[in-house]
């Protein structure tokens, strides 16, 4: 019998529906919507399709076969999804060519989106599938991940990007909340490091920490930083506020997304009290805070302005509190003073 003979062939399926993932594109996103596009239904089949259930992240080891149903290329599809290292998410991932060095730096299952965006580009952003990302610089606006309509958390099983479950169209969502200073500084930081980011705010960034430096006092410091060291710095900073007794009575919000913003606004609230040069007093052991900045610092894949800064956010948090003494256990970040 011949070996080649069709009916022993198991075909790919092939789609009428072809398309490159666009620059900046979230990868799931990219899979969402051309699954949409072929009336396929959802990730849900999509993931069936692939032999993983309904929970699975789709990452990387995925990209061939999402390439070959949907014509993306494999290089940049596998860009656009998790990356994990050492096949254990405990050791970091990658993400948009990004090495993240813990995981809660990517958002995997709690998507969210910019209706403007999604109105005028049709596509999901990777800059929205990063913990922090919280606002969108361009149209001014906060993100959301409830529908407006349902109030049921956005999920990456809709039918398409710009539909929630319920057939609420979010391109109709017309009441604006408006983010933060700093919570739109962090978007902007982000926008710059994305594919599409030349279409956004990066000319910005540099009038931003030029003429607002009595209200952005860290934008030249955190704006140098890696990716990954400015997540690291972000959370330090609002881990140093956690220790700070102004903390002690403050309640915890709950969901991904209100989280992210009440880490934004400690670490801003920290940050300019160190960039004032006031006086900063922790009250409890900071293990949490010292191992993300001394990571930052000593870490093999650490970048020379991330080591450096970490190394001055550590001085400057502990020169002023007994908690100096903790300090032994990064002896080695060396005593560089930036605030």
């Amino acid at each position: 019998m011949n070996p080649l003979h069709p009916s022993l062939i198991e075909e790919s399926p092939v789609y009428p529906l072809q398309d490159e993932i666009w620059s900046g594109e979230s990868g799931q996103g990219y899979a969402l919507r051309m699954s949409s596009g072929n009336g396929i239904g959802g990730l849900v089949q999509v993931k069936h399709m692939l032999g993983r259930n309904r929970f699975h992240t789709l990452s990387s080891q995925d990209a061939p076969r999402l390439a070959e149903w949907f014509g993306a290329s494999v290089e940049r599809l596998e860009l656009a999804l998790e990356r994990v290292q050492e096949q254990r998410r405990v050791n970091g991932c990658s993400y948009m060519g990004h090495g993240l060095g813990r995981s809660y730096f990517l958002n995997r299952f709690y998507p969210r989106v910019c209706p403007d965006c999604l109105q005028e580009s049709g596509y999901c952003r990777a800059a929205w599938d990063f913990s922090l990302a919280v606002a969108c610089a361009m149209h001014k606006r906060l993100l959301i991940d409830c529908c407006p309509a349902c109030a049921r958390t956005l999920n990456w099983h809709r039918p398409c990007v710009g539909v929630c479950d319920c057939g609420y169209p979010w391109a109709a969502v017309d009441v604006l909340e408006e983010p933060t200073p700093w919570e739109l500084t962090l978007a902007q930081w982000i926008d710059s490091r994305m594919d599409d980011g030349h279409r956004r705010t990066v000319a910005s960034l540099k009038s931003m920490a030029k003429d607002d430096e009595v209200e952005y006092p860290l934008a030249p410091f955190m704006a140098g930083l890696s990716l990954d060291g400015l997540f690291r710095m972000t959370y330090a900073l609002a881990t140093a506020y956690s220790y700070t007794p102004d903390s002690q009575d403050q309640k915890r919000n709950r969901g991904a997304l209100p989280k992210a913003r009440q880490t934004i606004e400690w670490a801003g609230s920290i940050g300019l009290r160190l960039a004032r040069g006031e006086h900063v007093t922790l009250a409890r052991r900071p293990s949490v805070l010292l191992d993300l900045l001394g990571e930052a610092a000593t870490g093999a894949n650490t970048v020379s302005p991330d080591s450096s800064s970490a190394q001055s956010l550590l001085e400057a948090l502990l020169i002023h509190s007994p908690a100096s003494r903790w300090a032994a256990k990064h002896s080695s970040l060396a005593q560089m003073v930036l605030f």
